[in-house]
């Protein structure tokens, strides 16, 4: 995994989707008066959570589940949650789909160990700001949450830089455009391959190629640089 903290468009896209929920807080507050709300059910990865954010200074709560969650004050949370999305009961995009049901507007990242594209496209299209697998790097994280804060609390502004994956797009062979439009939308390579017959393996270089091009590090990233383009927001 790269070192790099996040490509500017991954700014782009938690203010596209903070405008697309009611953008940020309508009376600005510090960061440091925001918190983490961290929704897992794993204890072991709740309690590594908590003590990273802690060591960061960024205030904290943890929940075992998403009903504990949604047990208390959701509407009158300030900071961001920090989701998992495979878990007992309620999963983490049922609790966001329930989040937005009520009109609580909260940045929510998603931190999950699945490895489905379909998922990231579904979170994201329903205004997660972030979806990360792990494992993470724990700068990578709290930079993330960080800039998650930042948004909430006004710190930050909407900067047009749709240049830059644009002019990566732009790389791309028509074939390659092809099988990342499928990617995105959640196809396996073998469904890939099927859908523009191609053979899995030769869809599998496609895919390798795509994203050292778009220099994307994972496929949950690749997927937030097309939704940011594809948005019409910038």
């Amino acid at each position: 995994m790269s070192t790099r903290l996040w490509p500017t468009a991954h700014d782009e896209t938690i203010n596209s989707n903070l405008a697309a929920t009611g953008g940020a807080l309508s009376e600005p507050v510090n960061v440091s008066e925001l918190t983490v709300y961290i929704v897992d059910d794993e204890e072991p990865m709740r309690n590594a959570l908590r003590r990273m954010l802690v060591a960061a200074d960024i205030k904290v709560e943890c929940f075992a589940s998403a009903s504990e969650f949604l047990g208390t004050d959701v509407d009158s949370r300030r900071g961001c949650v920090l989701l998992d999305i495979a878990m007992p009961g309620m999963s983490g995009l049922e609790l966001q789909a329930s989040l937005a049901d009520r009109g609580v507007r909260i940045p929510i990242i998603f931190l999950t160990g699945t490895h489905h594209v379909a998922d990231a496209v579904l979170a994201m299209k329903a205004g997660a700001v972030d979806f990360m697998q792990k494992p993470v790097e724990n700068s990578i994280l709290v930079a993330r949450i960080r800039l998650a804060l930042e948004g909430e609390s006004g710190e930050i502004s909407v900067v047009d830089d749709m240049n830059e994956i644009r002019a990566k797009i732009a790389t791309l062979t028509a074939r390659e455009h092809e099988v990342m439009q499928l990617v995105v939308l959640g196809n396996t390579s073998k469904m890939t391959g099927r859908s523009l017959g191609m053979s899995y393996r030769t869809a599998e270089v496609h895919r390798s190629r795509i994203m050292r091009k778009m220099e994307a590090d994972s496929l949950a990233e690749l997927v937030r640089m097309v939704l940011d383009v594809k948005s019409g927001l910038h």
